[in-house]
């Protein structure tokens, strides 16, 4: 599935949502409505070759609104949701090759 010509894809995809218990939502950029809405965000880690795409990873993006709410996140939340800030910017740290040698 790999080699040379074969490509890694970050992705985030808005998905509209109504009210804010939902864990993650909040009003932040949408790209289904090209505009800032209340949705929740899903990161998505793609490897594609020709035309061919594995999916890899997703990952709900959890805001800083959320993830600096301690109170909110302890009721909405199960203790493997809990996470900081996750940065759409570089690559999450989780998703990163993981060398065998470093233990």
């Amino acid at each position: 599935m790999g080699g040379p010509d074969a490509h890694l894809i970050v992705d985030d995809t808005g998905l509209l949502k109504k009210g804010d218990r939902p864990v993650g939502v909040a009003h932040q950029y949408c790209g289904q409505v090209g505009k800032n809405a209340n949705c929740q965000v899903v990161v998505s880690l793609t490897l594609a070759r020709d035309e061919v795409p594995v999916p890899v990873a997703l990952r709900l993006f959890l805001p800083e609104t959320w993830a600096n709410d301690r109170k909110r996140c302890q009721r909405e939340l199960d203790a493997r949701a809990r996470q900081s800030f996750l940065d759409l910017g570089p690559l999450p740290r989780s998703w990163r090759p993981q060398n065998p040698q470093s233990g």
